[in-house]
C-alpha cells in the first residue's frame, strides 16, 4: 500500500520552527546572529564528535543564542563532509606551503585525500566502530596541520558572512512583520 508523502507537512513545521524559534525569539538580532556564526565556525573545525559541546561552551562564553548555534552546526554532516573539509584542506595546504616554502598543491592531491578519506571506511555505516575512528585519527595526524589551519580560515570567513547575513535578514524580517513577532506564543 502506498503511503502519502508528508514532505509538505515537514516543510511547514520547519518553516514554523524557523519563524517562531529563530526569527521571532526574544533575543536581539545580534545574539541570534552570533549563535549562527558560532555554530558555523565550530562546524568548520575538524573537531569531530565534540561540535555540540564546543558550540554550547562558545555560545555561553559569547552570550550568543544557543538554539541558533545548535541549528547552524548541522551544516557539517556526512553529506557535506567532503565539501567542507576538501577546500579547507586545500587552503591550509596553500598557507602552510607559503610558510614552509612548499609548492602549491594540485587539485589531484586533494582528490587523493578524498579517496583516502573514502578508504577509511564508510562514513554512513562504520562511524560507530572503533576501527573507523582509529583510521580517521591516523589520517588527521597525517594532514592535521593543513586541515586545522584551512578549517579555521574558512570557518572564520563563513562565520563572518553568516553573522551579517543572518543579522540583516532578522532585522529586515522583524521590520516587515512587526505585529507577528509574538502572535504564536
Amino acid at each position: 500500500m502506498h503511503r502519502p508523502r508528508r514532505t509538505k507537512g515537514i516543510w511547514q513545521r520547519f518553516k514554523g520552527f524557523v519563524k517562531l524559534r529563530i526569527l521571532h525569539v526574544t533575543d536581539t538580532p545580534h545574539k541570534i546572529a552570533m549563535g549562527v556564526a558560532t555554530g558555523l565556525f565550530i562546524a568548520w573545525t575538524p573537531a569531530l564528535g565534540i561540535h555540540m559541546i564546543l558550540v554550547l561552551a562558545m555560545c555561553a562564553l559569547l552570550r550568543a543564542n544557543k538554539l541558533a548555534g545548535f541549528a547552524s552546526i548541522w551544516v557539517c554532516n556526512p553529506f557535506t563532509f567532503v565539501i567542507i573539509y576538501g577546500p579547507s584542506y586545500y587552503v591550509g595546504r596553500v598557507v602552510v606551503g607559503l610558510w614552509k616554502g612548499m609548492p602549491w598543491p594540485a587539485w589531484s592531491e586533494v582528490k587523493e585525500l578524498v579517496r583516502e578519506i573514502g578508504a577509511v571506511g564508510s562514513i554512513f555505516t562504520d562511524f560507530h566502530r572503533a576501527a573507523f575512528w582509529r583510521e580517521m585519527f591516523d589520517l588527521l595526524l597525517k594532514i592535521g596541520l593543513e586541515l586545522w589551519i584551512g578549517c579555521l580560515i574558512m570557518g572564520l570567513i563563513v562565520a563572518v558572512a553568516g553573522y551579517f547575513l543572518t543579522r540583516g535578514f532578522i532585522v529586515w524580517h522583524r521590520r516587515r512583520n512587526p505585529r507577528r513577532r509574538f502572535a504564536q506564543l
